[in-house]
């Protein structure tokens, strides 16, 4: 395997993935790295209040994928305030 991703490639697409979350001043682009974010990403955190928190973004680069998770997130929407019983959730 001669086209080993880097750790830079892979913190980039993990930060790329909040950009969603993120005011314009503290995004990413990853226009210039040759990845591009696949178009079926799966978010169910945006004004859901039967949402469970989970989203996810795929990037690929020739025939290299990535799948970016983001961590549980309810401090967004009409979920804002259930952090504490996600966590509680996340630990059993």
């Amino acid at each position: 395997m001669g086209n080993r991703i880097q750790d830079e490639i892979y913190a980039l697409l993990a930060a790329e993935v909040y950009n969603d979350a993120r005011g314009d001043v503290n995004t990413v682009n990853i226009a210039t790295t040759g990845w591009v974010k696949l178009p079926e990403s799966v978010s169910n955190m945006e004004n859901d209040p039967l949402s469970n928190g989970f989203s996810a973004s795929a990037y690929q680069k020739g025939d290299q994928i990535v799948i970016a998770f983001k961590g549980t997130d309810f401090l967004i929407g009409v979920n804002n305030g259930q952090t504490a019983s996600d966590i509680s959730t996340d630990m059993v």
